[in-house]
């Protein structure tokens, strides 16, 4: 396939799934997972959540794309007040529940 046919796009990073794997929103809502590839990690840098950064996706599968860099602050869609990328929420974790009566008591 050539290069030509590859589509670029800008997405939102919403959280880390692993080493260089980000699950990304697109400004149309859908998310998709993307992976930063090695050899442009220490050019990019670390990605966090909120950054928006430019991918590439293949017309063959749309749900995966590769990170290509970062967007330039103060460019259109950068998510600061822009609608296409609203702030990004953290989620929230539940608290563990504590245990029903006593632990290891066994009635007689």
């Amino acid at each position: 396939m050539p290069k030509e046919d590859a589509i670029r796009v800008r997405a939102q990073v919403l959280s880390p799934l692993g080493v260089a794997a980000h699950r990304v929103r697109l400004a149309n809502g859908h998310h998709l997972v993307a992976h930063l590839p090695l050899k442009l990690q220490p050019e990019i840098g670390p990605v966090r959540p909120g950054d928006v950064v430019e991918l590439e996706l293949s017309p063959f599968d749309l749900s995966r794309g590769r990170v290509l860099g970062r967007s330039a602050p103060g460019q259109e869609g950068d998510g600061r007040g822009d609608p296409a990328f609203p702030p990004v929420t953290a989620i929230r974790t539940i608290p563990p529940v504590a245990p029903i009566g006593p632990v290891g008591v066994v009635a007689p």
